[in-house]
């Protein structure tokens, strides 16, 4: 029934709570943990981590939606898990 069923789920999400979704460090972070982390291509990892070693680190969000080529977008709706 709906009732139990919802009574297994309740059980399973108290018991078994999921795990924080992890932080990115930006000015840590290797190219392959931008691509992945942020959904971003390959090549706009990468632009950020060049960047990044060209220019130092970045201390905003603004400053690394400055990085030419970068899907500003995709970062936005994903700085709740950057850490600067």
């Amino acid at each position: 029934t709906q009732k139990e069923f919802d009574s297994i789920v309740d059980y399973l999400a108290a018991t078994y709570p999921g795990e924080d979704v992890p932080k990115i460090k930006v000015n840590e972070a290797r190219a392959i943990e931008l691509e992945s982390g942020l959904s971003l291509p390959r090549s706009q990892a990468a632009e950020i981590v060049q960047y990044r070693t060209q220019h130092g680190d970045f201390k905003s969000i603004e400053e690394l939606e400055k990085v030419p080529g970068v899907d500003v977008k995709k970062i936005e709706a994903k700085r709740d898990r950057l850490l600067f």
